[in-house]
């Protein structure tokens, strides 16, 4: 019996559509990179996308390791299946001190085991294709992400 991988990159998974669906929370205020993973995770259990682990496994993996690695953006996410695909996209009213990084959007995934092979692709276009340090760091608005993310070079979105 031969095994086959997955593919990466799903052609089932829509980018677009995620962010067309995407909860989006504008002009949000937190102290602590704790008190927002608390808040921000809550959403995705109260709504019953995912459970409790979903929450425990990011409070976790920050802990071990922080998911701020990059200036200006943070991407959550956990390799808990989900009930359903969800993102939720943040943006602070000020930027906060996460890992030494100044943060301004935090970009939080719950993903089904179906789905959870976009996580690599999240990461890439996040962190890679649609990264500019320096336009990122001054994003406040929904329409001004979308507008940013229209206009990135690499777009993955127009691979959907």
């Amino acid at each position: 019996m031969t095994k086959t991988l997955k593919p990466l990159y799903s052609r089932d998974f829509s980018l677009n559509q995620l962010l067309r669906n995407a909860w989006w929370h504008e002009a949000d205020s937190f102290q602590t990179p704790e008190e927002l993973l608390k808040t921000i995770t809550q959403q995705f259990i109260d709504t019953k996308v995912a459970g409790q682990a979903f929450q425990d496994d990011i409070l976790k993996k920050e802990k071990i390791t922080s998911f701020s690695t990059f200036p200006g953006i943070v991407f959550l996410y956990s390799l808990v299946p989900a009930n359903r695909s969800q993102i939720s996209i943040v943006t602070l009213d000020h930027r906060i001190t996460w890992n030494s990084h100044k943060i301004r959007i935090i970009v939080t995934a719950a993903l089904t085991e179906d789905d959870m092979p976009a996580i690599l692709r999240l990461t890439n276009f996040l962190y890679e294709d649609a990264y500019d340090a320096e336009k990122i760091k001054n994003l406040k608005t929904k329409e001004e992400i979308l507008t940013y993310v229209r206009e990135s070079p690499l777009l993955l979105l127009q691979r959907d």
